[in-house]
């Protein structure tokens, strides 16, 4: 993190956290944050899950895809009240208040909805997409460092690694899914509360007759009670010579 800042009065686009209550970011903000102090840069976390398992008596492995987790962005930037970094836009406002800001826009529980706020993050026009849309997010982790004090005990610069989750409305994540359905691929979805097989087999094939197989497949005794937050396997299905 570079201790100078562009001067006042450059052509420097903050970044800019924008907060909502709703999952489709679609309503009213509820809140808006700008660093005063832009990090010098960012890194993204990109991840696909995949199963290596092998039979018993194989030497290799079938690599088989299970999922894409969602993509990760982690942030590193820091707070100042030294009066010493040019270009601070909160120079004067002290590092707890800052801190408060923030957080209280992209961490704590609001009292309308009960969770943490929904939120879209925006840096000029190439925040990861090289688009206007941002990336939208829930934080899903912050650390704190406090790094300078003054002889009264008050901190005067804090350094903040925050770990944002890229965020999917459930119509855009399901529709993310059609899209990519195909009877002549293998496929893996993860059982979320109120799953069914029949009605997890008819998302991908269209038909809920299948399910026995997938069932098979699986190695399941039961398809009536599946466990939350297990991986299923739907296997390419092929039909039968006409």
């Amino acid at each position: 993190m570079p201790e100078i800042a562009p001067k006042k009065g450059s052509n420097v686009t903050p970044v800019v956290i924008y907060a909502y209550n709703d999952k489709k970011l679609a309503g009213k903000q509820v809140g808006e944050f700008s660093l005063p102090i832009n990090p010098e840069n960012y890194a993204l976390t990109y991840k696909v899950e995949v199963d290596q398992s092998g039979g018993h008596g194989n030497s290799g492995s079938d690599v088989k895809y299970k999922k894409t987790p969602p993509e990760q962005l982690k942030l590193e930037f820091i707070f100042d009240n030294t009066g010493t970094v040019m270009g601070n836009t909160m120079d004067g406002t002290s590092v707890q208040e800052q801190v408060k800001k923030f957080m209280t826009v992209a961490y704590h529980v609001d009292g309308e909805s009960h969770k943490p706020h929904y939120l879209k993050i925006l840096w000029g026009e190439n925040l990861m997409t090289g688009e206007v849309k941002g990336f939208n997010c829930m934080l899903t982790q912050v650390d704190i460092n406090y790094t300078l004090f003054a002889r009264t005990g008050e901190p005067l610069r804090a350094k903040l690694t925050c770990q944002f989750t890229n965020y999917i409305e459930a119509e855009a994540r399901l529709k993310q899914r059609q899209d990519h359905r195909s009877p002549d691929l293998t496929h893996v979805r993860t059982v979320e509360l109120g799953d069914r097989l029949p009605l997890m087999t008819h998302r991908i094939y269209d038909d809920q007759s299948y399910y026995l197989k997938v069932a098979k497949a699986n190695s399941l005794t039961t398809f009536r009670k599946l466990k939350v937050g297990t991986d299923i396997i739907f296997p390419p299905i092929q039909e039968p010579n006409s």
